[in-house]
């Protein structure tokens, strides 16, 4: 099966050989599982999480399901902060 998914999982387990079959070997668990998932090959790791920026996620997702309201909070920001700059320069 070819899929151009990626997972983000943590690993847990870093191994030298699966079985009797030598290789580097990584049990991973995705934050929302109960069990480890089946060992994959290091051939099968695309990449490497190196940093993180809390809580985007969250407001991406609140962003994609509610587009109206973030629209119209966006409008309204731009127009606070233009009628502040004018009445700051304007004095």
């Amino acid at each position: 099966m070819n899929s151009t998914a990626f997972l983000t999982h943590r690993v847990k387990k870093k191994m030298d050989h699966l079985g009797e079959t030598k290789g580097t070997y990584y049990i991973t668990q995705g934050d929302a599982n109960k069990a480890e998932d089946v060992p994959i090959s290091e051939k099968q790791v695309v990449g490497k999480k190196v940093f993180a920026i809390p809580k985007v996620g969250g407001i991406l997702n609140f962003v994609s399901e509610n587009l109206l309201v973030s629209i119209i909070f966006l409008v309204s920001v731009f127009g606070f902060i233009t009628i502040i700059r004018y009445y700051i320069l304007n004095k």
